[in-house]
């Protein structure tokens, strides 16, 4: 599948990345340094081919780099989680390798018969809990989970492992090998399958569908001096004795130890209605180590109310923490949360210090505007590592920070100050600072190399501070103090990009790059050096540009072997998320893509991570706008500044949220000739119901679907499908619960109805994160089918069958069918519409929507009459087709452009849209026949005679093109552009469209504004005049404005025209039309309530009623 075609060998010897060098990669993740500082553990994680599965096992070095990593454990399957012992001599890990025999360490047969499997039948193995000595010998088994086990977190005196576990509510933590009650009753054995659901959170990708059990709580007891670990092994769920320490009807999403020992911090959210709440709390809850020992502790039920004695509530269901770290001095917690209430997930990840005893809260990371975490994303990924650490003293933590593309290494302390420690092109992830904080052990990646385990000496905190920067001043309980960025913390440096925080400070060794202090690492590991020597690997071109005023991050990998003076096809790739963060993170599939002869560019539009509150939160409820206005400025600075790219040969591809982004470019751009779409979103209405986080909509668009579906479907790709003429490779997992099926089903079937070239791949047993952690072979499938779905429409041979534009129209118009005569006998509604007349011969009020097209659906009745439905239930008596001219085989010929007639025109006949029309009037239907006609300079007699051969009842005259330049067609047009001047040239187009004497009303009157492009406002008196000279020249020639709903679809967000103009009109006795410009059914009447008070709060009490171009004056409705 993946042959020569379009590849260029490089000049240096090194062959060109392919496909199944994934099967080659190691994996490195979760570094973790030993409390004495002299060694470093981390995971590793490669490939078998053969089996087509994951392994890993623990590797380890020394700290001094002076020895090869070795590694700690072998054998089958995935070895994962150290966690060193607080003295060292310990490592406990999680494994899913076959059980033991017995709880001393001997192992089973291959098959794992021995001690039974972790799961029933052919179930996956489940992770338990080990123990290994540090210095060599046999694992200790300590867990039989038959749900599995969690990551284990060590007792302050090393005695005791936390845990997190799933316990049945009425069964308790189930053994592996437990019978499954019912067994011997064929009624409860071949029904055990059925899902029985009450939860509205009742699944999740890449876990399936939830049972009855929960998560919560234990800790395993080692003994006095690991007496416990040299009796034997205990039957049962563990070889050692356990506690359970939390219980009811709620999930526990973390647990770790206080420096006491007495008491452990426990995150989670036990309100009764927990699915629909966006927090979850922090607790402290008491642990009795001799009550446990003697079975006189009970578990608490933290959903209580009081509380049960001795727990203390931390916080105030206002934040989703996701982990929370104790000091070493016990008075503060550290929690790494968003702010739930206010941007759920459109928040930054911020840093919450609060006091142990709850007196005091503040937020580190809200004046600093900084994300905690790692947000990069790529698709080399290693087991995740830790994200924050405590300095021992308490006095501040060491984190993670994402920030434009890259994830650093920052000091937060205690006293507010921040500090970057490390500093250029990398992605650090997965931290661990040894006992006495002079060492960080730390995973590094480039855009260049996969990612290695590091470690550095750490700078000394005795340096002069730097001023404080972000959570400077307490509040008193209950106040969050993590209020929207101020200016100066997170203002923007000469290049454009936020200042550094703490810029300045001295480093380690006095090293400083850019202002910002460097520590100095060196290299643990070589997992992938072999490979990197034998491969091209191509460094991505970094650059700024402008979006809408944002300064936003490109970067641009060039082709394989690249030569100047070629033209290269390229694509745009768009990350999921959306709050993600494209970066410095080594890319499999983009440098494949640069093997193939692709330049692949990418960034970070708004919703992305790492640029702030703000920026994230700008699309919430709001997909498709500004994101895709950010792309497609990034398309253009990205063809302006690289020459070499052929602006033919465009390719898009995506997934997740960047397979709706995908979805949405091709539904709304003709200029990429190509798309892949992956597990994505098509139809928001659908996706509310069928993912496991649909729901989640409620918040982000503040409205269910059935209240407002207009909304959702607006916001959906699928709603604009029949607009997409590029070939589209849809690609999904059919266990996906987060982009269920259903949404590449329904977008791929709708392609294949509109004779759009689109192929359909479905990865069997695989979720939503295939393209990271699925089945290797389904991996390098996957990748094969991108490359050859861009081969065969970008590449200069393009095969026979590929796609034809023309005969894809032809074949659209054909299936459309022939239109059909509406039935006789019209809607009652309308006839009492239409003898609107008291007896007393007064006029009553009138609702008209006069700007209407059919090209999305056809020209059937069927279609038409949708458009009548929606007229119906939003009481308009009358509406008017308008279809574009350029939409006819008769009027296309007008417009002048052949390149966009072919893009774009439907082909219709006027004969069968006035034959349309006419019969839906005879059968008593509320429709006028118009059309919509560019005025074009230079031919308006030609414009005359075509308007002249056809009984229309009136004409829309429109301006849409300055020169050859369609306005309104594409934002990504704009940037660059003098504003002041295509206002001008607007303006004078209109008027001239005006006086023409062509048109009986002029649509849209200022749609130049539609993607919120204004002249500024010391250009007022200018723009004042422009609407005068408008409304003077309607009122001179008798034509009728058009007061239009159209623009709040659009990114301007407002009605056309503008208040200036209506003011003027209104002066001068200028009539008026109301219009939607509605291009779908669900557009007719939009926002009419509103549309008519605007009108009428500009003094307009009538409107303009049209039959055989003659216009008569009817009361306002």
């Amino acid at each position: 599948m993946t042959g020569s075609h379009g590849v260029t060998q490089p000049a240096n010897g090194r062959r060109p990345i392919t496909s199944r060098d994934l099967l080659d990669l190691r994996f490195v993740g979760d570094p973790r340094i030993a409390p004495d500082g002299d060694r470093v553990v981390w995971v590793e994680r490669w490939i078998d081919a053969d089996r087509n599965q994951y392994r890993s096992n623990l590797y380890a070095a020394p700290a001094s780099g002076e020895a090869t990593p070795a590694p700690l454990t072998t054998g089958p399957g995935i070895d994962r989680a150290p966690r060193w012992s607080p003295d060292g001599r310990w490592l406990a890990f999680l494994s899913d390798r076959p059980l033991p025999a017995d709880g001393a360490g001997k192992r089973a047969d291959p098959a794992g018969k021995a001690g039974g499997a972790a799961g029933r039948g052919d179930e996956k193995p489940r992770s338990q809990l080990y123990l290994l000595p540090a210095h060599g010998g046999e694992a200790r088994l300590l867990t039989r989970f038959k749900q599995g086990v969690s990551p284990a977190g060590w007792s302050p005196d090393g005695r005791y492992l936390s845990v997190v576990a799933q316990v049945h509510p009425e069964r308790g933590l189930e053994a592996v090998g437990d019978p499954e009650p019912g067994d011997d009753d064929p009624y409860r054995r071949y029904t055990r399958g059925v899902k029985v659901i009450r939860r509205l959170a009742y699944k999740l990708d890449g876990v399936g569908y939830f049972t009855e059990h929960r998560h919560h709580a234990l800790v395993l007891d080692l003994g006095e001096g690991d007496a416990h670990l040299s009796q034997d092994a205990a039957a049962g769920a563990a070889t050692v004795p356990w506690f359970q320490i939390t219980a009811g009807e709620y999930d526990v999403r973390w647990v770790t130890w206080m420096p006491s020992g007495r008491e452990l911090v426990v995150v989670t959210n036990p309100h009764p209605d927990a699915d629909r709440q966006p927090w979850t709390d922090v607790y402290l809850v008491p642990f009795d180590p001799e009550a446990a020992a003697a079975g006189g502790a009970e578990p608490v039920d933290l959903s209580r109310d009081p509380l049960p004695a001795g727990v203390c509530k931390l916080t105030l269901s206002d934040i989703e923490a996701y982990e929370a770290l104790p000091s070493p001095d016990g008075r503060w917690i550290a929690v790494r949360g968003q702010d739930a209430r206010r941007y759920r997930a459109y928040s930054n990840t911020h840093l919450y210090l609060i006091a142990a005893d709850g007196s005091q809260r503040r937020c580190l990371t809200a004046e600093a505007d900084l994300t905690v975490g790692d947000e990069s994303v790529n698709d080399i990924v290693g087991e995740p590592g830790a994200v924050m650490a405590w300095a021992p003293d308490g006095s501040g933590l060491y984190a993670l920070v994402s920030r434009r593309g890259a994830v650093q290494l920052y000091w937060f302390g205690v006293d507010g100050t921040i500090r970057p420690l490390t500093d250029g092109p990398q992605v650090l992830r997965g931290i661990s600072i040894d006992r006495a904080g002079r060492r960080c052990a730390y995973l590094r990646l480039t855009a260049t190399e996969p990612g290695d385990v590091w470690i550095a000496e750490l700078p000394s905190r005795d340096e002069p501070a730097v001023a404080a920067v972000g959570g400077g001043a307490s509040t008193g309980t209950g106040a969050a103090g993590d209020g929207h960025p101020e200016a100066g913390a997170g203002s923007s440096g000469k290049d454009g990009r936020p200042a550094a925080v703490g810029a300045g400070l001295p480093a380690a060794g006095g090293a400083t790059r850019d202002g910002h202090p460097v520590i100095q690492g060196r290299r643990l590991s070589r997992a992938n050096d072999r490979w990197l020597a034998e491969v091209e690997v191509v460094e991505p071109e970094h650059f700024t540009f402008e979006s809408d005023g944002n300064v936003l991050d490109g970067w641009l990998i060039r082709p394989v072997g690249f030569a100047p003076g070629k033209k290269y096809p390229a694509i745009l790739q768009i990350h999921g998320g959306p709050m993600a963060m494209y970066g410095y993170a080594f890319f499999h599939e983009f440098q494949l893509l640069a093997a193939r002869g692709y330049a692949v560019f990418y960034t970070n539009p708004r919703g992305s991570q790492g640029y702030g509150q703000d920026f994230c939160a700008a699309i919430r409820g709001d997909w498709g706008n500004r994101d895709y206005r950010d792309l497609m400025t990034f398309v253009d600075a990205v063809l302006e500044r690289f020459d070499f790219i052929d602006r033919d040969r465009l390719g898009v591809a995506g997934g997740s949220y960047g397979g709706y982004m995908t979805n949405w470019i091709v539904t709304h751009t003709d200029r990429f000739r190509a798309g892949v779409t992956m597990r994505c979103v098509a139809n928001e209405h659908s996706f509310f119901g069928t993912s496991d986080i649909g729901f989640y909509d409620l918040f982000d668009l503040e409205v269910p679907p059935w209240e407002d579906p207009l909304r959702y479907l607006e916001m959906s790709p699928l709603h604009h499908i029949g607009r997409c003429k590029t070939p589209l490779l849809v690609m999904h997992s059919e266990m996906d619960l987060r982009c269920p099926i259903e949404q590449a089903e329904q977008i791929y079937t709708a392609l294949k109805v509109l004779g759009v070239p689109t192929e359909f791949v479905r990865f069997p047993d695989e979720s939503h994160g295939l393209s990271r952690g699925g089945k290797p072979w389904h991996r390098v499938y996957r990748l094969d089918r991108i490359v050859d779905w861009f081969d065969r429409y970008l590449q200069p041979e393009r095969p026979e069958g590929a796609g034809d534009r023309a005969e894809e129209r032809a074949a659209r118009v054909k299936w459309l069918g022939p239109v059909r005569p509406v039935r006789q006998g019209g809607p009652a509604w309308w006839a009492k519409a239409r003898g609107r007349r008291s007896e007393g011969g007064g006029a009553q009020a009138m609702l008209i929507d006069y700007h209407m097209h059919l090209e999305r659906g056809g020209l059937t009745r069927e279609y038409l009459l949708r458009f009548v439905e929606t007229a119906r239930q939003r009481g308009i008596d009358e509406i008017g087709f308008t279809e574009h001219a350029y939409n006819f085989v008769e009027g296309a010929p007008l417009l002048g452009r052949p390149w966009y007639v072919e893009r774009y025109s439907s082909g219709f006949s006027m004969a069968d849209y006035i034959e349309l029309l006419q019969s839906a009037r005879a059968g008593g239907l509320p429709v006028k026949a118009g059309i919509e006609m560019d005025y074009i300079p230079g031919r308006e007699e030609d414009i005359r005679a075509f308007l002249a051969a056809y009984p229309l009842d009136f004409v829309i005259g429109s301006v849409h093109w300055i020169d050859d330049w369609g306005f309104d067609l594409d934002p990504a047009s704009w940037p660059g552009r003098d504003v002041r001047e295509a206002y001008r040239r607007y303006f004078d187009l209109a008027e001239r469209a005006i006086r023409s004497g062509l048109f009986d009303v002029f649509g849209h009157p200022d749609v130049i504004k539609v993607f919120g492009y204004k002249l500024p406002p010391e250009h007022r008196d200018e723009l004042a005049e422009y609407h005068r000279r408008l409304a003077r020249a309607a009122a001179e020639t008798g034509v009728c404005l058009e007061i239009s709903s159209a623009g709040v679809r659009k990114p301007v967000g407002e009605f056309y025209p503008d208040p200036g103009i209506l003011d003027e009109a209104r002066r001068l006795g200028v009539r008026v039309t109301l219009a939607s410009d509605a291009h779908e059914p669900e557009h007719v009447g939009w926002a009419y309530p509103e549309l008519v008070a605007y009108a009428r709060a500009h003094g307009f009490e009538t409107v303009t009623v049209f039959e055989g171009r003659v216009g008569r004056q009817e009361p306002l409705g």
